[in-house]
């Protein structure tokens, strides 16, 4: 008797409707950026420590400096951009926190990476923003994992900025996850 009930809730427990077979697909730009990341073709980029540029802007408080800062950045060539390509990106090894300016404007940008590594953008003055979304859904994860040729690069971060200013600095923050000095990054909108 106890068989029969168990298999009546077994045949009843398959047959809801959450149990159903879901299909799962990944987003166009998701896609694409795992493409690029997998791709061995990238753009080389270094960040830069503040106290590249000047030793005394390392013990100041980002508001003091953020203009000469964000002029220092571009005139350094220390510029991302939305690109297809993906960039290798290169951080000091020396510091764990390092800048980079964006050019463009644009509402909406994602960011891949296949590192973990804090990212954020500081508004006029001076303060961090964190990003508006650091979710990625699983068929994302998973045809970044096993979809692609490469097993050595793989987006393990995604961040979503919404109403980024041109001209606006990211702030690359190690943490105590972060793996390499040295990793590829993509930007799409």
């Amino acid at each position: 008797m106890r068989i029969f009930i168990i298999t009546i809730l077994m045949l009843s427990l398959f047959s809801c409707e959450e149990f159903q077979t879901e299909s799962f697909s990944t987003s166009n730009v998701d896609k694409k950026a795992i493409a690029a990341i997998a791709d061995s073709v990238s753009i080389s980029f270094s960040t830069k420590a503040l106290k590249a540029f000047n030793n005394k802007w390392e013990n100041t408080a980002l508001d003091t400096i953020l203009v000469d800062l964000r002029d220092t950045l571009n005139t350094s060539g220390t510029v991302l951009s939305v690109l297809d390509t993906a960039y290798f990106l290169k951080i000091p090894s020396t510091n764990d926190t390092s800048y980079a300016t964006f050019s463009g404007e644009a509402s909406r940008i994602i960011i891949f990476i296949e590192d973990y590594i804090d990212i954020k953008i500081l508004d006029s003055n001076g303060n961090p923003s964190d990003p508006d979304d650091t979710s990625m859904e699983l068929p994302a994860i998973f045809e970044s994992l096993y979809g692609t040729t490469s097993k050595e690069y793989y987006i393990r971060s995604r961040y979503v900025f919404n109403s980024v200013p041109d001209n606006a600095i990211f702030q690359f923050l190690k943490n105590d996850q972060t793996d390499k000095n040295a990793f590829k990054l993509i930007i799409n909108q």
